[in-house]
């Protein structure tokens, strides 16, 4: 019997930004670097603003969240808010 090895699809880019978010594209970080802005990942999960400076994740878990690879991943930073 054949098996056929599946593959997981990266998830998807989110179809809506919500209100007061700005869309990433993933070009590395487009806010000062001691900010703690609101993020949104691929997945959709969101971090409030205040909790982490925006250079904390460019090397969260030896990647940089804000800057993408080629190969979409779930914690790509998709959308961002100033912090208040």
């Amino acid at each position: 019997m054949d098996s056929m090895v599946r593959r997981r699809s990266p998830p998807p880019f989110p179809t809506a930004i919500p209100e007061g978010w700005t869309r990433h594209d993933g070009a590395g970080c487009p806010v000062d670097r001691d900010s703690r802005p609101a993020v949104m990942f691929r997945s959709g999960s969101r971090m409030q603003p205040g909790l982490r400076k925006a250079e904390e994740w460019q090397s969260f878990g030896g990647s940089d969240l804000w800057n993408w690879n080629e190969e979409p991943e779930r914690f790509d930073i998709v959308a961002y808010r100033p912090e208040d």
